[in-house]
């Protein structure tokens, strides 16, 4: 949902600051993470997919503009077809991305997430600790 929705639904009054801060309290950028793509050739393009609302695009984007820079394409699945593990999102991210499946690697929290992108032919990874994820980009 976006601000107003959530501000509707929980009848929030409190500043946008201070409903930026709850909403998205959770999230944090992992700077070890941050630090091993910065090392990755510039070859590599990276990109965000989350099943995240438009309140978290705007409002992460925003808080955390060094983690998000780094990312040249951003897809919020509240802007697609779907939200992951739906198999039409995958397919659709390859095609905006336009790329072969195949050469896209994938690396997420959710075993789910992970196995429907292993389905459409992405090369993808159990995120648990930093060496999962350079282990698939070859850092």
């Amino acid at each position: 949902p976006d601000a107003a929705t959530v501000r509707q639904i929980t009848g929030y009054t409190g500043t946008d600051k201070d409903l930026d801060a709850a909403w998205c309290s959770a999230f944090r950028p992992d700077q070890q993470v941050l630090d091993l793509l910065a090392t990755q050739p510039e070859r590599l393009r990276y990109g965000v997919f989350t099943n995240n609302g438009p309140l978290e695009e705007e409002a992460l984007t925003r808080l955390y503009p060094e983690a998000f820079g780094i990312f040249a394409d951003r897809f919020f699945c509240h802007r697609l077809a779907a939200n992951k593990p739906d198999s039409a999102v995958y397919h659709q991210v390859a095609g905006l991305l336009a790329v072969a499946p195949d050469s896209i690697r994938f690396v997420d929290d959710s075993a789910d997430n992970v196995d429907a992108a292993r389905r459409c032919g992405w090369t993808a990874a159990q995120y648990r600790q930093l060496s999962d994820l350079a282990g698939l980009i070859g850092g």
